[in-house]
Order: structure tokens, then sequence, then C-alpha cells
């Protein structure tokens, strides 16, 4: 069987040719490279974080709540505050 009939016949139906697969998962492969590049580098400047004195649990709070929507953490602020009301009003108090 030639190369050419190997690569027709990938994908079961598909229509898709061995080639094209190829650069697909080639692109998959660099993505996930980079995607490992990017969390060295964040791990980096978290250390950085740590290392001026700042507390890296609130920096990351602020990050995520920063691509949160605004309505939901409000929801969810709330929420923890009528919870924590509910079993001790002092913690509220504290978490307001």
């Amino acid at each position: 069987m030639s190369e050419e009939e190997t690569e027709a016949g990938v994908g079961h139906n598909s229509g898709i040719e061995g080639s094209r697969l190829k650069d697909l998962i080639k692109q998959i492969e660099d993505g996930e490279k980079s995607k490992e590049e990017w969390s060295e580098h964040i791990k980096e400047i978290y250390a950085d974080v740590k290392a001026v004195g700042l507390d890296v649990k609130t920096v990351r709070r602020i990050v995520k709540a920063r691509k949160a929507d605004k309505e939901k953490l409000r929801e969810q602020k709330e929420l923890l505050e009528l919870y924590a009301f509910a079993i001790d009003p002092e913690l509220a108090e504290v978490l307001s």
C-alpha cells in the first residue's frame, strides 16, 4: 500500500487526509508546549509575588476575581455572608 493510499484512508470515512491530520496534531502538540511554557512563566511570577512579600493566595484570588463575572461574584459573596451569619454572626461580620 502506498503512502498516498494510507493517508487517504486515515479517519475512517471522514474525508480528512493523513497530512491534514498530522498538521492538526502538530498544532495541538505545539499548543500544549506553549501552555506548559506559559505555566512555568506564571509560576515564576507568583514566586516574584512571594519574594516581594505579598500574599500569594490573596493575589490568586484577585486574579480569579478579575476573570469572573462580577454579578456571580456578588451572589457568591452574599451567600457566603448569609451562610456564615446562619452559623456564626461574628464570622459573618469578619467576612463582610
